[in-house]
């Protein structure tokens, strides 16, 4: 598959995630023809290893959907594990992403469903 060239100027959409409990910060950068997310960046407020998986994580999921990879086809590729919450004064298992690479990749799924 060939990669998809994006224009050099393109709208973009930044959200914070949390893996674990570290910040991140995720930008999509969206195609201007069709909206859907084309190219995303990554990165961990406090320098360090975390910042470097997150950084490459986005490259790679850029390459990724510029190469035609849908979102939701990456969503579902992430490992997860189960994890508890407090909804309601009450402890709930949920589901999580076992890496950071899967809380960039939630990040673009929640952008690409909006």
């Amino acid at each position: 598959m060939t990669r998809t060239a994006l224009p050099n100027r393109r709208p973009c959409v930044t959200v914070a995630t949390i893996f674990g409990k570290h910040p991140i910060t995720v930008t999509v950068g969206l195609h201007p023809d069709t909206g859907a997310p084309a190219e995303v960046f990554g990165d961990f407020e406090k320098g360090g290893d975390l910042a470097t998986v997150c950084r490459d994580a986005a490259v790679a999921c850029s390459l990724a959907l510029q190469h035609g990879a849908a979102p939701a086809d990456l969503d579902k590729s992430m490992t997860r594990v189960p994890d508890w919450k407090l909804i309601d004064g009450e402890m709930v298992e949920t589901v999580t992403y076992a890496s950071p690479v899967g809380a960039i990749v939630g990040a673009i799924m929640d952008i690409a469903t909006k």
